[in-house]
């Protein structure tokens, strides 16, 4: 097959021709500017899978031999901690850069309701949830810290049953208080039902209750029963959507081939862009005696399937903080896809899936970047994410041939980045974030991008650029003009009003002392001038966190020239708070 194939350059864009047949295909164009989930991870579960080995690490999270697992789910004994097999299996993990998160599936203080399944009473409560912090606490002490804590594994099934209002009791009133108190790294999940349309049931009373939407970061479920939807009102409350089990029960013969491989890329596929979850995981790892297609790992040979291998195609290079971006989901007959970027706008990856019996030519057009090489890396029916050699791009459009029956990683390194501003949801650079080329921006224009209005609490620039917020559409009511990055706009009294935007090159057009007016610290031309005060000494500190203290004489300190940024300044030994004052030129 190596002979048939063959690399050209023509008109600008790579084409990859030879065995390729074209079945109804058409330009797939990857929207780099568009946002929709933050990608959390993709993971498994050792649940009484014992204790996994240093080959088997790396099969599942290696991210250069193996299929780069970055999430893995251990089970929670009835006694309120791991086994020891579960202690070992997080350890191994956490070696790994992978965050572990816990699922009890019993409890000792459940009772039996009937030979069907047990439930908790709400005076049982207090004391499991404590015991569970306390289990939290313990693996962080043994530096295998969790991530993250479910409530309860299917709640719905009964394990340990709670009806969608128990279960919103549990969490809101209990569990969540208990580990923000306790544990307050570890986030909280809420239901984690077994099947979706038992998710349907619980969702809406979950995300009614205020105490449940205070204390939770998550809602989960596994995908054994119903029709797959989306829940916008999970993202629009800033909570993530993870899917946490699932497997191929397609057939009860086992396949360790590529068609189950396929059948699990595309729940993957469908998951992602249907309902937009953060995070995405596969059952189990090793399989029962005739569990069928069960489990990651083959029953006879007991190495993995090609369904670790499929799910490595996203995992592998679709790392945490990625976002997911537009791109046509099924472009081409036989073929699905998903895109996806990172923050800055490095890398792109775009995950292809070729359902079709014979390989298909894929034209692909990323606009607005400058991609500088491809990386594909293929899993087929011979090939578990091989590594083809790099090829170099000379046009944001280029075509590529899909193997038959394969799933390929297009790992796309991106040349110049786009110099812009990035605008943060929080202080510190946290939240959902967007990135802005240089460009004037309104209330409508933001929102497209996705910043709601008065929904900025930091911002960063790139180097040479410039920004003015304005609290008012259409650029009115100035807030002022920053030359640099922004940790917190509280501190300068522009968080929650910010409505629209200019980002130029250089020097703004709007006065830098719209900031400093407010504040009493004006800086213009070397000279540091402070309303009210004649004499005294002032500590000045840069945005690099460098101090110098100053005379100040007749309200005035020699600053002499400073670079453009954001400073800080104070008094010394006044009470009362820091000023800030703006350098731009």
């Amino acid at each position: 097959m190596k002979a048939n194939l063959f690399i050209r350059i023509a008109m600008g864009a790579l084409l990859v021709a030879g065995a390729a047949q074209r079945i109804g295909a058409a330009t797939a164009t990857v929207d780099v500017a568009s946002k929709h989930q933050r990608i959390r991870g993709f993971g498994t579960c050792s649940a009484w899978n014992g204790t996994l080995t240093a080959e088997e690490g790396v099969q599942l999270w290696d991210t250069l031999k193996g299929a780069g697992l970055s999430t893995h789910r251990i089970m929670i004994e009835r006694t309120g901690s791991p086994d020891d097999n579960e202690k070992s299996n997080a350890k191994l993990a956490t070696g790994y850069g992978v965050k572990v998160w816990g699922t009890p599936w019993y409890s000792k203080y459940a009772v039996k309701v009937n030979s069907d399944y047990d439930t908790l009473h709400e005076s049982n409560m207090q004391a499991w949830a404590n015991d569970l912090a306390t289990m939290a606490k313990a693996m962080k002490a043994a530096g295998t810290p969790l991530y993250a804590i479910s409530p309860q594994n299917e709640s719905d099934l009964g394990w340990v049953k709670y009806d969608a209002k128990a279960m919103a009791l549990w969490v809101g009133k209990y569990l969540g208080p208990t580990m923000a108190a306790q544990a307050p790294e570890v986030k909280v999940m809420a239901s984690e039902t077994c099947n979706w349309y038992g998710f349907s049931g619980y969702e809406p009373v979950l995300m009614a209750d205020p105490d449940v939407k205070k204390y939770t970061s998550i809602l989960a479920t596994h995908l054994y029963g119903g029709q797959i939807k989306a829940y916008p009102e999970i993202q629009a409350a800033g909570k993530e959507f993870w899917q946490t089990e699932i497997y191929d029960s397609k057939t009860d013969v086992e396949d360790t081939g590529i068609v189950s491989g396929l059948r699990i890329a595309g729940m993957i596929h469908e998951g992602l862009t249907v309902a937009n979850f953060n995070a995405w995981h596969f059952w189990w790892i090793k399989p029962c005696s005739k569990c069928a297609n069960g489990a990651l790992w083959a029953e006879a040979t007991k190495r993995p399937t090609k369904r670790l291998w499929t799910m490595g195609n996203w995992s592998r290079y679709v790392r945490p903080g990625f976002l997911r971006v537009d791109v046509p989901a099924q472009p081409t007959s036989g073929v699905s896809l998903t895109a996806f970027r990172d923050s800055t706008l490095t890398k792109i990856v775009i995950v292809a899936v070729n359902n079709n019996t014979s390989a298909t030519s894929q034209t692909f057009s990323v606009p607005g970047v400058s991609l500088a090489k491809l990386m594909p890396c293929i899993t087929d029916a011979s090939r578990d994410l091989a590594v083809q050699p790099t090829q170099f791009l000379t046009s944001n459009t280029f075509s590529y041939s899909l193997p038959a029956q394969s799933v390929t990683s297009l790992v796309i390194d991106v040349g110049e980045p786009i110099a812009g501003a990035t605008f943060y949801q929080y202080a510190d650079f946290g939240g959902l974030n967007t990135k802005l080329p240089v460009g004037n921006y309104t209330l409508a224009q933001l929102q497209a991008a996705g910043i709601p209005d008065n929904a900025v609490g930091s911002m960063q620039l790139d180097a040479g650029l410039s920004v003015e917020l304005f609290d008012g559409d259409n650029f009115t009511t100035t807030l002022g003009a920053y030359g640099s990055s922004v940790a917190d706009l509280a501190t300068i009294g522009a968080a929650s009003k910010v409505t629209s935007v200019r980002i130029s090159k250089g020097t703004t057009s709007v006065s830098p002392w719209a900031l400093s007016r407010s504040q009493g610290a004006q800086w213009s031309h070397g000279i540091l001038s402070w309303a009210g005060k004649e004499s005294g000494k002032v500590q000045i500190v840069s945005p690099q966190g460098r101090s110098m203290v100053l005379e100040l004489s007749g309200g005035k300190a020699a600053t002499g020239a400073l670079p453009v940024g954001i400073y800080r300044a104070r008094l010394l030994g006044e009470a009362g708070g820091a000023r800030q004052f703006a350098v731009m030129f």
